[in-house]
């Protein structure tokens, strides 16, 4: 298994920036699913279990872009974080009151739905932010 991944990083060079950081995304979902379900399960609200999973999940989606989306060089973490971070305020600013504003007008509605609704939604928003702020300079240099 290991011999392969050589073969896997050449190859992973030949996807494009959009569908690597679509495939983030679905890991940093079932991140932001899985600790929401857990956090609910152990009787944390709505709103409380959201903030806490969304926190986790762009933790993850941060360091697994940085390696694998964008590959930014010659930056320290704390600038590119406090970068990502203010794409990601703004991004899951709109993703979570869309949750709440969702779980509000229809409360007999399941939380994962609102929680996904609101996560498709920044997607768009999120990626270009990140492409064009983030890690614009890796990507442009990269990219020519």
């Amino acid at each position: 298994m290991l011999r392969f991944i050589p073969v896997l990083r050449r190859r992973g060079a030949e996807v494009p920036a959009l569908v690597k950081y679509l495939c983030v995304g679905v890991i940093g979902l079932a991140v932001d699913m899985g600790v929401f379900a857990l956090l609910k399960h152990l009787g944390l609200g709505n709103a409380a279990a959201r903030a806490a999973s969304l926190a986790l999940a762009t933790c993850v989606t941060w360091r697994l872009n940085r390696r694998f989306t964008f590959r930014a060089e010659g930056r320290g973490d704390a600038f590119e974080l406090s970068r990502y971070s203010l794409v990601v305020l703004v991004a899951q600013g709109i993703s979570y009151a869309t949750f709440l504003l969702i779980c509000a007008a229809a409360p007999r509605l399941e939380p994962m739905i609102a929680l996904l609704t609101g996560n498709v939604i920044a997607a768009g928003l999120a990626f270009c932010g990140q492409r064009f702020f983030t890690f614009a300079s890796a990507f442009a240099a990269r990219n020519g």
